[in-house]
């Protein structure tokens, strides 16, 4: 039986042990693979959760920002009417009296100088030749920042 030849056997076992040793490695890289994709796939669902976030705030920002203006375009026309009704009501030999000191205050509490301006032409020019012809523009060549420059408050 000593002398009985194993090299069949012994080459089948060689063969049987790769095979394992393979699906072992194959494994193994399996695992590797599934990690990086649960790794990359979080990574993907974070990002989609802050763009929705952020599309969330922006279409809120949008939601409130529309409301200000509605309620800002009502209580224009609510002035304008205030206006026209005191026109009417005020005797002609009194002229409009604008208060400088109240003026400058209220041009003050402006951030944007964007804002200041639009405010001062209608004030002061609405309506007239002059404020067709942008003479409260304010000349490029003479301002001393980049066009491109965000004013901030």
């Amino acid at each position: 039986i000593a002398d009985t030849d194993m090299s069949p056997q012994m080459l089948a076992k060689e063969r049987v042990d790769k095979t394992m040793d393979s699906l072992v490695d194959q494994t193994n890289h399996f695992q590797a693979v599934l990690e990086t994709a649960a790794t990359v796939s979080s990574d993907m669902s974070a990002t989609i959760s802050r763009m929705v976030t952020g599309m969330q705030f922006q279409d809120l920002t949008k939601q409130r920002l529309e409301a200000i203006n509605d309620s800002l375009a009502i209580m224009a026309e609510g002035l304008n009417e205030l206006e026209n009704r005191t026109r009417v009501e005020m005797p002609a030999s009194l002229g409009p009296q604008v208060p400088q000191e109240w003026l400058d205050e209220l041009l003050g509490r402006f951030k944007l100088s964007e804002m200041r301006q639009r405010f001062v032409r209608r004030l002061l020019l609405e309506g007239t030749a002059l404020d067709e012809h942008g003479v409260l523009d304010v000349d490029a060549g003479q301002d001393d920042s980049s066009g491109g420059d965000i004013e901030l408050f």
